[in-house]
C-alpha cells in the first residue's frame, strides 16, 4: 500500500499493478523495519543506507533522469558524466555507450543509479537545506570520488592482434545445463584467481546459476535464432528423463552462466598467449562437457559496449517474494578451504532435479524442489591493483574495500507457509557455514543483506 507523507509538496500518486508487484514494490515482503520504507522502488544497491534506524526510503524513479557529458575546464583527458540519480542503469548504460564512455557498473538494468552513488566520482547534489551544492575534489573533498567517474572506451582499445585474431576489450559468454562438476570446476577458476592477490586488474569474472523458468533469451538473445535453439532442445532432450521433461513442460531447465572479460587498462597491455590462456579454460570446459554445453560465445568490443551485454534486462529473476543473502570476505583462501564444496552442497540443495525425480509429496527435498528457486551470482572484487582496492583509503565508502569475492544468493519461494519457511531455513544455514570462526567464506561477518 502506498503511504501519503504529510505536508509533503509534489506528486504523490499509488502504483497499480498485480497483487505480487504492489507486495514488492511497498516492501512487505522484505525485513525492512516499517519506519524505513517511503514508497519504495527496487532495491538499494549498496544495501545499507535506508536499512537500519529511522531512515526513509522514497521513490525518486520519475524525479531525477537528467544526464550530461562535459569535460571540466582544466582537467586534460578527462570526461564527467551528469547523471541523475533517477536514471536506471540500463538507460545509463545506453546513453554512456551512445557517448562512446564507460563506467563499470553493476549487474541490475532496472537497478537507478542512485542505488551506486555509495562507491566512487562527484555528484551536483540538493542538500538538506535545499542548497545545491558541486561536489569536486575542490569543492568537498570528503564527497569526492564517492560517485563513478566515466572513461573513454576508445582509451581502453587493444592495438595488437593476439593469439586467435584477438586483441580486446574481449569477453566470454557460457551457458551449461546445471551440473555440479561444472560449477565445482568454474567455482576453482573463479576461487583461485582471487586468492592471487597480485591478479592483474584487467580481468573480471561472473558466475550466474539459476533456477528452472528462467527467460534465459533475456540474458543470450543468440538463443531467439531457431537453429541454435533447436540445437539446446535437443540436448535438453537427451540430458533428461522423460519423466522430468514432462515436469519441465517447455520450460528451461537450471542453468550455469558466466560473464568473462579481459580489457588492457594500460597502454602496453596486450591480448597475449597468457590472457589466451584464461580465456581458454572456458572453452576446454565447453568441450569436455560437450553435453552440457549449450552455448560459448566471445568476441572482442569497445567497453562501452561490451558493459552492456552482462546487464540483467530485468527488474527481479523471478516474480516471486524471496529471502536475500549478500556475503563479503577478504579472504584469500577459498581455493583450499572447503569454500567450494559448500557452495556447491548448499546449491545443490535447491537445484538438483533428483529432489523432484525420487521424492514423494510431503518429503522435505521434494518440497522445498517445488517451492524454491535461487538466483546465484559469484563475482570476483580484483586484487592488490583493482580501483575498488586502491582507492579504498577515501574516508566515503560504506563498502569494505578489501573485497576479495561477493557472493548473492536469493532464494525465491511460492507464497505459502512452508515454502518461506524452506527458504528462510535454507539462508540461515548458510549464514552458519558462511560465517564467523568456522565459516569457509568469511571468519567475520560481513553480510551486506
Amino acid at each position: 500500500m502506498s503511504i501519503r507523507i504529510e505536508d509533503l509538496e509534489g506528486m504523490q500518486y499509488p502504483r497499480d499493478g498485480t497483487e505480487l508487484q504492489q507486495e514488492d514494490y511497498a516492501y512487505s515482503t522484505n525485513n525492512m523495519p516499517p519506519q524505513a520504507t517511503k514508497e519504495p522502488l527496487y532495491e538499494l544497491q549498496s544495501h545499507c543506507a535506508t536499512k537500519s534506524g529511522k531512515n526513509i526510503q522514497i521513490d525518486l524513479t520519475n524525479t531525477y533522469k537528467d544526464m550530461m557529458v562535459f569535460n571540466p575546464t582544466g582537467l586534460a583527458n578527462k570526461t564527467y558524466v551528469y547523471a541523475g540519480v533517477s536514471s536506471r542503469l540500463k538507460d545509463f548504460n545506453a546513453y554512456l555507450t551512445y557517448n562512446k564512455l564507460f563506467v563499470p557498473h553493476g549487474f541490475g538494468a532496472y537497478v537507478c543509479v542512485g542505488g551506486h552513488a555509495q562507491t566512487g566520482g562527484s555528484i551536483r547534489m540538493v542538500d538538506y537545506n535545499g542548497a545545491i551544492k558541486e561536489v569536486t575534489k575542490d569543492t568537498d573533498p570528503n564527497l569526492f570520488w564517492q560517485f563513478s567517474v566515466a572513461v573513454r572506451a576508445l582509451d581502453y582499445m587493444g592495438t595488437v592482434e593476439g593469439p586467435n585474431g584477438f586483441k580486446g576489450p574481449h569477453g566470454l559468454k557460457g551457458l551449461w545445463l546445471y551440473n555440479r562438476e561444472v560449477l565445482i570446476e568454474l567455482l576453482k577458476h573463479l576461487a583461485e584467481m582471487s586468492d592471487d592477490a597480485n591478479f592483474p586488474r584487467n580481468y573480471d569474472f561472473c558466475i550466474n546459476v539459476l533456477s528452472t523458468e528462467f527467460p534465459v533469451t533475456g540474458l543470450f538473445p543468440e538463443l531467439e535464432d531457431s537453429r541454435i535453439w533447436e540445437n539446446i532442445q535437443v540436448k535438453i532432450k537427451n540430458q533428461f528423463l522423460d519423466e522430468f521433461l514432462k515436469f519441465l513442460n517447455g520450460t528451461f531447465p537450471s542453468i550455469i552462466t558466466i560473464n568473462a572479460q579481459w580489457c588492457p587498462v594500460n597502454k602496453g597491455d596486450k591480448y597475449d598467449s597468457t590472457v589466451d590462456r584464461w580465456f581458454q579454460k572456458f572453452r576446454e570446459l565447453g568441450s569436455s562437457f560437450k553435453h552440457l554445453t549449450l552455448l560459448i560465445d566471445e568476441w572482442d568490443k569497445d567497453m562501452a559496449t561490451l558493459t552492456g551485454d552482462w546487464m540483467f534486462p530485468k527488474p527481479r529473476e523471478f516474480d516471486l517474494p524471496y529471502v536475500k543473502r549478500a556475503y563479503s570476505t577478504s579472504q584469500r583462501n577459498l581455493s583450499t578451504n572447503k569454500w567450494v564444496d559448500t557452495v556447491v552442497q548448499r546449491i545443490d540443495l535447491i537445484y538438483n532435479p533428483d529432489h523432484y525425480l525420487n521424492g514423494e509429496p510431503g518429503q522435505k527435498k521434494y518440497e522445498r524442489y517445488l517451492g524454491c528457486k535461487l538466483a546465484v551470482r559469484i563475482q570476483n572484487y580484483g586484487g592488490n591493483f583493482a580501483r575498488f582496492t586502491t582507492n579504498r583509503n577515501n574516508g566515503t565508502s560504506y563498502s569494505w574495500r578489501d573485497s576479495s569475492i561477493v557472493q548473492v544468493f536469493d532464494c525465491f519461494h511460492k507464497t505459502d507457509d512452508d515454502s518461506k519457511h524452506y527458504a528462510e531455513e535454507w539462508a540461515a544455514k548458510n549464514d552458519m557455514l558462511m560465517n564467523g570462526p568456522n565459516g569457509v567464506f568469511s571468519p567475520v561477518d560481513r553480510r551486506l543483506i
